[in-house]
């Protein structure tokens, strides 16, 4: 069965290679291209958070000092949205648990985005409309010490 490497600059920002250089070998992309069609055994160069080059595997010429995944048999695609989502929070869980001695820290920022990252989910819009939820995104997109604290 073939697996799915999905959004894998995110992952790899989770395990802490942020604006790293790496090469993601024999990968098949999904592009966002009017037509989409698949580009099979690519290898996607990565320089500072940002895709330098797509070009086929067999012709393309690597950095010996740059880091590889070959991804054989995978696929790479964009990351996906989530335009309806409600982060849970300590206010919340104390509305829900009709409980008001839910103390302040029982749920964790990083540990409700990673199930989004996990699943090549790298944007989402909260819907939530509380000042926990503002305060969540503003620990999220000004650091990523929530996602680094996961290895």
């Amino acid at each position: 069965m073939k697996t799915l490497l999905h959004a894998i600059f995110p992952s790899l920002l989770a395990i802490g290679i942020a604006n790293a250089d790496i090469a993601i070998q024999n990968v098949n992309v999904i592009p966002m291209t009017p037509n989409g069609a698949v580009m099979k055994d690519v290898t996607v160069i990565v320089r500072k958070d940002r895709i330098e080059s797509i070009t086929p595997s067999a012709t393309t010429k690597l950095d010996p000092k740059l880091p590889v995944i070959t991804a054989r048999d995978q696929w790479l695609i964009p990351g996906l949205a989530d335009m309806h989502a409600h982060l849970e929070n300590d206010r919340l869980l104390r509305l829900y648990a009709k409980d008001p001695n839910v103390p302040p820290g029982t749920t964790r920022t990083a540990d409700i985005l990673l199930p989004y990252i996990a699943n090549g989910v790298t944007q989402i819009t909260v819907l939530t409309a509380m000042p926990e939820t503002i305060a969540q995104r503003d620990e999220a997109v000004c650091s990523v010490r929530t996602l680094r604290s996961r290895r």
